[in-house]
């Protein structure tokens, strides 16, 4: 109470509940307090706590002073307790971070049914961040047994499975890795996942008519259902003779398109005698295949 005596820090508890501060210090303290919130617990000075003046300054900003500060010993000590405590109270989550992507899914995530795919998903902060998979709608993703498991670490696994057991809300379907903690959420790109369904095809190069000294130019024909997943990497000779993309042979008679397209230039009647195939390889599955028909050349 205003005007009660205060003792000492080594004297018998102080009775007074408040002792004498100027309102314009009040504001000051405020604006301490205020300071240590925005700019996350920065370095401060506080000169002469225990005088008559203090003033503060918190990571470079305009520096607040209170001059004559007139309180007995049991004011600066509850000064000091209110330092102590505001310190306490806003630095000890210093060390807090939203969480950060470590390992994001790729935007296009395609697998085979005979192998499954595992997406990764990981992230830091402090505290540790939750995953949680979601769709495009924001529904949470749950498992479903033999074809989707969402994993404690933060991965969504697809087992591989039967054809039969194809579901397009599963196995067509856009995914959003979402890490949560305490400070804040993040949410990954769209994570646009496809299973291909292992189906039975064949590949075919078709016989090429060309006039003499022309160039002949053969084709690897591939089914189209399959024509995303197939890379064509090389041709072959019935002689045993390879060709592969980029690559000229005999002073570049022989060329394969990036395309997969194989030019024979200046035919002669001789190259009417020999037969090509085209071999694939399946980016999903890693099976390589060779054409199921050879190609000849017609020469006019």
């Amino acid at each position: 109470l205003t005007g009660s005596p205060c003792f000492g820090v080594r004297g018998v508890w102080c009775t007074c509940v408040l002792c004498p501060i100027r309102f314009s210090c009040v504001v000051h303290l405020i604006v301490f307090l205020h300071n240590i919130i925005t700019y996350n617990c920065a370095l401060f000075d506080l000169v002469n706590l225990f005088g008559f003046s203090f003033s503060v300054e918190v990571a470079g900003s305009t520096r607040v002073a209170c001059k004559d500060l007139k309180m007995g010993s049991c004011g600066k000590l509850l000064l000091a307790l209110i330092f102590t405590f505001a310190t306490k109270v806003f630095c000890e989550d210093d060390t807090t971070m939203g969480p950060m992507f470590i390992k994001e899914p790729e935007n296009r995530v395609d697998f085979s049914n005979t192998t499954g795919a595992i997406v990764e998903c990981t992230a830091r902060g402090s505290p540790r961040p939750e995953i949680i998979w979601i769709r495009a709608d924001g529904t949470a993703v749950g498992d479903v047994p033999g074809l989707r498991q969402v994993k404690g670490d933060g991965n969504l696994v697809f087992p591989p499975f039967r054809a039969e057991d194809y579901k397009q809300e599963v196995h067509a379907q856009v995914y959003i890795c979402m890490a949560k903690n305490r400070v804040g959420v993040i949410h990954s790109r769209d994570v646009n996942v496809r299973a291909v369904v292992e189906q039975s095809y064949q590949l075919r190069v078709n016989d090429e008519f060309v006039l003499k000294g022309n160039t002949a130019i053969l084709k690897c024909i591939v089914p189209s259902f399959v024509g995303d997943f197939l890379e064509i990497i090389e041709w072959v000779s019935e002689s045993g003779e390879s060709f592969n993309i980029n690559q000229l042979y005999k002073d570049g008679k022989y060329l394969v398109l990036p395309s997969g397209e194989l030019h024979i230039r200046d035919v002669t009647p001789e190259d009417g005698t020999k037969s090509y195939q085209c071999r694939t390889k399946h980016r999903l599955t890693g099976e390589t295949r060779l054409s199921a028909t050879k190609g000849r050349l017609v020469i006019t």
